[in-house]
């Protein structure tokens, strides 16, 4: 009889335990983001009936009836997992269950063909996405580099601080780039390479959309060989059922081949009708360092063997320590963003949009190489800051009786930008100088009718 009590003790106790509830936190494995709106349960496949699903934080509560816990989400698929496996993260220790990604079906997305959603698969016009996961998996060190790693674009680069990219074969003012809605480089600035691209910050892009071929009707005539069209990150409003909501992410990243020192911080806080996120990325590049291995009929070449420099009021090539260091090419670069968007009603949002980017001086390097093995071309070529900055309001309206979908966008941008050279050993020093105010409007309408849709604007 004092066996069987035991028995049935040790029973009881292991079926509580087997049973407790604990908080799980489910994160995407490749980019370690939470993943909203997972479906999770402890049991058998076929105890669907009592899952949970995960917070905007990625976290659900669940009550563990065996070893086994499953999972189910958008793309993602469901997946299985042992209670005994799972990982304790974080200062809390938390239970943490990783999904991996899976390829599904579903129709992509894009907006840069009508400026409203639409499916890809609707759009006569070659479109390629990049994802801001795919941005997060690349990880590089500018935009430029970005886009040039991607095999969709080529970028044309003369020092490290540039990056024209080039669409079928055009580029400069015949590719428009567009920031929100908001054109950034248009027909009044030159012809020649344009590096307005570095003025981007990776962290502040939610998905590049890459429009091949002409986009005038919907840009304009600069846009005569594509539309690199970015959408930077939105305020997120507190999920329902909760009343506010805060999210913080950072990142900090260093690159041994150009001694890349970089780090950045989001902030979001939101509540039921009012949010407000910040950005702001910091990044410094010093001289680039090259390979080392040439075939050995070309030796020398890209062997930087000297560098200019001032001294006692003298143009003077200083002998380099390192022929493989492209010396001059740093710079330095910090971005910020801060949005605000207030939710009106179900049918009214407004959003107010303010970017600053800004560098440092940046070395031509290619300029500065020209010359014989003992007397430069140049003593200087260098660009002067390259300064953006932008102001936006949005105003999204949706169903009237006149459009179903509409969008207001007032934009004002101010660009600066310097070209500066000076021959060696000559006393003058040539400075060009751009200073541009830009204003801008533009209102699109959409209205949807039975198997068709209307589309109009004015800009």
């Amino acid at each position: 009889m004092k066996n069987l009590f035991l028995c049935c003790v040790v029973t009881f106790f292991t079926s509580q335990t087997i049973a407790q509830s604990a908080l799980v936190r489910v994160l995407d494995q490749n980019n370690l983001q939470a993943v909203q709106g997972a479906k999770i349960w402890s049991g058998t496949i076929s105890d669907a009936g009592s899952a949970q699903f995960s917070s905007i934080l990625g976290d659900v509560s669940i009550n563990f009836r065996s070893d086994s816990v499953f999972a189910q989400a958008l793309g993602y698929g469901l997946q299985g997992f042992s209670v005994s496996a799972l990982k304790k993260t974080g200062k809390q220790q938390i239970l943490t269950l990783f999904l991996k990604p899976v390829v599904t079906g579903f129709d992509e997305v894009v907006i840069s063909a009508s400026r409203f959603f639409e499916k890809k698969r609707d759009v006569p016009q070659q479109i390629s996405t990049i994802s801001k996961r795919d941005i997060e998996n690349a990880s590089q060190p500018t935009t430029a580099e970005l886009l040039s790693n991607s095999g969709q674009v080529f970028v044309q680069k003369s020092q490290l601080g540039g990056g024209s990219p080039v669409m079928r074969g055009f580029e400069a003012n015949r590719v428009s780039i567009v920031v929100d809605g908001v054109r950034m480089n248009n027909a009044i600035f030159r012809g020649g390479h344009l590096q307005n691209i570095l003025s981007v910050d990776q962290q502040q892009i939610d998905q590049m959309e890459l429009v091949f071929g002409p986009g005038s009707m919907m840009y304009g005539s600069d846009a005569l060989g594509g539309v690199m069209h970015v959408h930077t990150i939105k305020p997120q409003l507190a999920p329902e059922g909760n009343s506010s909501f805060f999210r913080h992410t950072g990142f900090t990243r260093y690159s041994s081949a150009l001694n890349e020192k970089s780090g950045g911080i989001t902030l979001n806080v939101g509540g039921k009708k009012l949010a407000w996120l910040g950005t702001f990325t910091y990044n410094s590049f010093q001289n680039l360092r090259q390979g080392n291995i040439r075939r050995d009929i070309h030796a020398d070449q890209g062997k930087r063997f000297f560098y200019q420099d001032r001294i006692n009021g003298r143009d003077t090539t200083i002998s380099t320590e390192n022929v493989n260091v492209q010396n001059p090419n740093g710079y330095d670069q910090f971005d910020l963003m801060q949005k605000l968007l207030i939710k009106q009603n179900d049918h009214v949002e407004h959003l107010f949009n303010f970017q600053h980017s800004q560098t440092g001086d940046f070395p031509r390097f290619d300029r500065l190489s020209e010359g014989n093995a003992t007397r430069p071309s140049f003593a200087e070529w260098y660009y002067g800051p390259q300064v953006r900055t932008m102001a936006a309001y949005h105003l999204n309206w949706k169903k009237t009786k006149l459009f179903d979908n509409s969008l207001l966008t007032i934009a004002y941008q101010n660009w600066k930008e310097s070209r500066n050279t000076r021959s060696w050993r000559s006393s003058l020093l040539t400075r060009r100088q751009e200073n541009v105010d830009a204003w801008s409007a533009n209102w699109d309408f959409e209205k949807l009718f039975s198997g068709w849709e209307l589309r109009y604007g004015l800009e």
